[in-house]
This record gives C-alpha cells, sequence and structure tokens, in this order.
C-alpha cells in the first residue's frame, strides 16, 4: 500500500467564531508539506524481560504493521519527495533482517528491551541511513501491534 499526502500547515491562525464560515484566507504564513509512505508487515518472536511487562516478559510472538513516512517542504529534482519503489524496496530490506527472528538472539539489540518503541527507533535508523544523501526531511516510523496499538519513532534525515 502506498500513501501520498500532501497538506497545508498553519504558522498562523486566525481564531474561528462559532458561526464563522469557512474562509480560506485564515491560512497566514503557509508551509506545503509533502508526505510519501508505505506499508509492510514484520514477524518476530522476543520476551521483555522485566515484571513490568507482565505476560509480555515471557518469549511470545509479534506482527507488526509498519508504516514509513517521508516527509519534507520540498520536492527533489524529480519532482517527488522520495522514490515509492525505493521505499517500499529499502523498507523490505530493514524489515528482512528482522522477520522471523528471535530478538533475545540478535546481537544488534544485546542488552536491550526490544519494545514497539526500540524497534521503531531502529527501524528508522536503519532507512535513514539507507537513504542519506538521497532524502532530506522528516522521517516517521509507525509500528502496529493491534488496530488499537501503536508506537513511533520521527526523527530528522539529512
Amino acid at each position: 500500500m502506498v500513501l501520498i499526502i500532501a497538506r497545508v500547515a498553519c504558522s498562523e491562525v486566525a481564531p474561528l467564531h462559532r458561526n464563522a464560515r469557512y474562509d480560506s484566507s485564515f491560512l497566514k504564513g503557509e508551509t506545503i508539506l509533502y508526505a510519501v509512505g508505505v506499508r509492510r508487515h514484520v514477524m518476530i518472536a522476543h520476551s521483555l524481560r522485566d515484571p513490568y511487562f507482565g505476560p509480555a516478559a515471557a518469549l511470545h510472538g509479534a506482527t507488526y504493521v509498519v508504516d514509513v513516512e517521508f516527509r519534507s517542504e520540498h520536492l527533489n529534482a524529480k519532482s517527488v519527495v522520495v522514490d515509492i519503489g525505493a521505499a517500499n524496496e529499502r523498507l523490505e530490506q530493514v524489515l528482512k533482517s528482522l522477520n522471523f527472528r528471535n530478538l533475545d538472539d540478535d546481537p544488534r539489540f544485546a542488552g536491550q528491551l526490544t519494545t514497539t518503541e526500540v524497534l521503531a527507533a531502529h527501524i528508522h535508523d536503519e532507512l535513514a541511513r539507507e537513504f542519506a544523501g538521497e532524502f532530506r526531511g522528516e522521517l516517521k516510523v509507525t509500528l502496529h501491534e493491534s488496530h488499537v496499538a501503536w508506537a513511533t519513532y520521527m526523527g530528522t534525515v539529512s
């Protein structure tokens, strides 16, 4: 699945009154923000070895839906934020290194609790390396544990 968003972010918004009609003139100092997103999934096993996590302290499996969004105020020389095909392929490669693995045995996570937040940051950092020099902007990685729970890591790529 591919997500493309274009939206307007406002630096100043005039107050709206209860009976005011919509008028786009209230936008001042607008900035166009482009976003391109891709989605994949990954299946992992891990344990969160701390009593804080209750039953999740035991070894268990998790399937995450992974959404990645590349955001930029500007399009590149090819009039895109990032190549969608490249985003898909590189996300797939990053996830391939995690898929069907017990993260408790993965030396990349030695001494860490592999919480959803930690995994989102790991995927972000791997993609940031992959796109260094090619993409400038904000990279947002969201791991959905279910339809009601998720964690996100966002950071700048330059």
